[in-house]
């Protein structure tokens, strides 16, 4: 007798079929991360530079640190998404039937599409909104407008993926309460099972507090910096001072 395929309970995510896709490149994914970092600063730096906002060859720290916020939410919800795989398959022998784990292996690394799509459209709407009734929000009075386009869309990213880090957390950590809800018995001779949904717990959670961290520094030391009128106040340029052929120096 056959063994009926494997029903999904619900659809995946965009975001699990970004991580997908990013996974499928014939490069290392820590390597598509850093092109990714470098392509989102320069994504935010070149409009200043065309627009003459700021001088040829001039990194601002604000964009430096938004080109980070692209990679590090993204990036680690696809770390989380492999230890919530690897260790439900160490959990596996402790479940009741198979039919279990593979809900169970499904749900750790897939966010359900419907929230995920309303929180992105919700958030989507509002930074364009914003957008157009007040361009100032994303550059200083009298930035061009490719500067105040290429800062939206970069927030729009960032501000999107801050909720879906946030919703992926509490979602793996309901599908870990859910695995041990349907585990049977448990020996005390045998708790390398149990262990390993608590790397899950351990993991998702120094997650989230590590947002908060870095989102408290970055305001703690950089606040200013969200003061447009004084964006230029530390830049670095590529022209001013040489040492050891590699030329910085701050303006």
């Amino acid at each position: 007798m056959s063994i009926p395929a494997f029903t999904a309970p619900y659809p995946a995510s965009w975001f699990n079929r970004y991580l997908d896709w990013v996974d499928r490149l014939p490069i290392p994914v820590w390597l598509y991360y850093i092109f990714l970092y470098l392509l989102g600063v320069l994504f935010l730096q070149i409009p200043t530079w065309l627009g003459g906002d700021t001088p040829y060859g001039q990194f601002t720290l604000e964009r430096v640190i938004g080109g980070f916020w692209i990679v590090f939410e993204s990036g680690t919800i696809h770390y989380l998404d492999k230890v919530g795989k690897a260790q439900m398959e160490k959990f596996r022998p402790l479940l009741k039937s198979d039919d279990s784990f593979e809900d169970l292996h499904y749900r750790i690394h897939r966010m359900p599409a419907r929230p995920i799509f309303i929180i992105t459209a919700l958030l989507g709407a509002v930074i364009l909104l914003t957008a157009f009734l007040d361009p100032t929000s994303y550059g200083p009075e009298g930035s061009s407008p490719m500067v105040i386009v290429a800062t939206a869309i970069i927030l729009f990213i960032e501000y999107t993926t801050s909720p879906v880090y946030l919703y992926h957390a509490i979602h793996q950590l309901g599908v870990v309460r859910k695995a041990y809800a349907l585990s049977g018995e448990i020996s005390i001779f045998n708790l390398g099972g149990l262990r390993s949904l608590s790397v899950i717990s351990a993991r998702t959670g120094s997650a989230l507090f590590l947002l908060f961290v870095l989102n408290y520094v970055q305001n703690i030391f950089f606040g200013e910096q969200r003061d447009f009128d004084r964006r230029h106040a530390r830049g670095y340029s590529i022209y001013d001072h040489c040492d050891h052929g590699f030329c910085v120096s701050a303006t």
